[in-house]
């Protein structure tokens, strides 16, 4: 079979997202079988290339093959933010043009089936899949904009109702689509990808040559600066054990920094003046952020909605200390509820970060509990369960 992704305009950026396709790709790139994947990416970057050097089944088209360029999709995202009848008119005739676009890759390629791995669908002469991570919107509606929620609700009502087969993560999101979507449950399936061949895999070996000296020992976040990622509470747990315990917390987050960093969270930071305790240091590349794993005390995980965590995942398969809290998907990952706390009771969640940052025995503790659900995250069978989609759907279109 030939399946294309569609994946132009992903890049760091994207957070969990990114990770998905990249994990996605590591399992079907190192299968070595006999199907084709093609990866539609924008020109001229140097995500994803990488690929198509490592793995034979892998090759990569370049966007000016398809005629969907990204400053067409960048301006369609513009335009879909709009609510007048005249931006719908607009954003229907584009969602033709990169349609039709796409309709001569799939035909020079042959391709069989397409695969959005996030959510997105055209209507194609191919059957297509879209993966669904979250329908956070419809539990927090508080972090969206008007606009916003209009938009989500628009287009996730069209892109789930009209594509041939969705793939979500974990059970709670497949029920969530069934509830508020009223779809069949046989069109959906669950697949979990499995931790294996990760971007940090390289870095493993050698992972002592990491291992610096720390002039102050430090907590870790990975996350792009959400709302629903719930740095916020975090800086309030940490401001708490320093006016209540004289417990100085240092916390290093990466990720993407969004507006609401620079309108609530370095707001928060500079009137409470915790500059000396956290730092918001933005997208690192992949040494640089294996580097902070390899020497941070720990790893929390505050976030109030999470499809599913890569910062957990990664934490256990590392062997790195982690807490989380006791959201959706999150106390499944961990296995233990010794490592959880709510999200929103900040005293909770700061007695979970006191023992995480002071106490050696609870750190060890941690690794050591967590030795048990690796296996489980490395073996989920989700390559398998890949090939029979796509080939039901290959068959049956």
């Amino acid at each position: 079979m030939n399946i294309l992704f569609f994946i132009p305009d992903k890049d760091p950026r994207s957070g969990g997202i990114f990770q998905y396709i990249n994990c996605l790709l590591e399992i079907l790139g190192s299968s070595e079988d006999e199907n084709r994947y093609y990866l539609l990416l924008r020109d001229n970057t140097a995500y994803f290339l990488d690929y198509e050097k490592r793995f034979k089944n892998i090759k990569c088209i370049p966007e000016h093959e398809s005629g969907a360029n990204s400053t067409l999709l960048s301006w369609k995202e513009k335009i879909q933010k709009g609510i007048s009848k005249v931006f719908q008119k607009i954003n229907i005739q584009l969602n033709i043009t990169t349609a039709n676009s796409l309709d001569k890759v799939i035909g020079k390629y042959a391709i069989d089936v397409v695969h959005f791995p996030y959510i997105r669908w055209e209507k194609l002469n191919v059957p297509t899949i879209t993966t669904i991570h979250d329908v956070q919107e419809l539990y927090f509606p508080e972090y969206f904009s008007a606009e916003e929620r209009t938009k989500r609700a628009v287009n996730n009502f069209k892109y789930i109702t009209n594509a041939n087969h969705i793939i979500v993560s974990y059970q709670h999101i497949k029920n969530d689509i069934v509830r508020f979507f009223q779809q069949q449950q046989e069109k959906i399936d669950v697949v979990l990808l499995n931790m294996q061949h990760l971007w940090f895999d390289k870095f493993l070996l050698n992972k002592e040559e990491y291992k610096k000296t720390v002039k102050e020992p430090y907590l870790l976040y990975p996350a792009v600066t959400w709302q629903h990622k719930n740095h916020l509470n975090l800086l309030k747990a940490i401001l708490h054990l320093r006016e209540t315990k004289n417990i100085n917390v240092k916390l290093i987050c990466t990720g993407k920094t969004t507006e609401y960093y620079t309108q609530t969270l370095h707001l928060f930071i500079v009137e409470n003046r915790l500059d000396n305790n956290v730092s918001f240091v933005g997208i690192v590349d992949d040494e640089n952020l294996f580097s902070l794993y390899q020497n941070a005390v720990g790893v929390v995980v505050p976030t109030k909605y999470e499809a599913g965590s890569f910062p957990l995942m990664e934490s256990i398969m590392m062997q790195i200390p982690v807490i989380c809290s006791n959201v959706t998907s999150l106390p499944e990952t961990i296995g233990n509820e010794k490592y959880i706390f709510n999200p929103d009771d900040i005293q909770e969640m700061a007695d979970k970060i006191e023992l995480l940052f002071t106490s050696e025995e609870f750190r060890q503790q941690c690794v050591m509990d967590c030795q048990q659900q690796i296996k489980k995250l490395q073996h989920t069978n989700a390559y398998n369960k890949l090939m029979a989609i796509y080939a039901e759907l290959g068959k049956n279109f």
